[in-house]
């Protein structure tokens, strides 16, 4: 992946590309690090971590993971989207970077009915949204959001709380 993206953008770039399975020890001056889209096997949850414990941490710099649908790794214990019983490397992994993560952008769209919406831009508060049709919104759109709830805890609401205050707006 890292020679094709390479190749496409033409060689020199002025930052680097590497892989979680073997990640490339960066320059002492690097701070900022990107990791793409972690889901694909639930080792590179636990290859993250040990890249932000190991390398990012030491130096006091940040990581940031896009697209990695923390959703599932937030959701550990024994009846969690991994349970801990099955992936103790994952639960020992969850445990020690979600608590570091913040969620920097998320939407998540609610079928419903009512349709709605959880979002989050930080630094703002989540926010539970209903869809309200006939208003206009973003770039002249004819459907809307409407407000139900907002919090500033870490993590987000669980998936219960949103229907149910979808639900209750009806």
């Amino acid at each position: 992946e890292c020679k094709i993206a390479l190749a496409e953008y033409g060689g020199q770039v002025p930052f680097s590309f590497s892989c979680l399975r073997k990640p490339n020890i960066q320059a002492p001056n690097v701070y900022y690090y990107m990791v793409m889209h972690p889901v694909f096997d639930v080792r590179e949850y636990i290859q993250a971590e040990e890249l932000f414990r190991e390398e990012v941490l030491p130096k006091g710099g940040s990581m940031v993971i896009f697209n990695g649908e923390l959703f599932k790794l937030r959701s550990g214990g024994v009846g969690g989207y991994y349970p801990d019983f099955f992936f103790p490397k994952l639960a020992k992994a969850r445990q020690s970077l979600m608590p570091q993560v913040h969620s920097a952008y998320y939407f998540r769209i609610f079928r419903g009915p009512p349709v709605g919406a959880l979002y989050k831009k930080y630094p703002g508060p989540w926010q539970v949204l209903k869809a309200v049709q006939g208003e206009t919104g973003v770039g002249g759109s004819s459907n809307a959001f409407e407000v139900l709830w907002e919090g500033d805890q870490q993590e987000p609401p669980k998936q219960d709380f949103v229907f149910q205050t979808l639900r209750a707006s009806s």
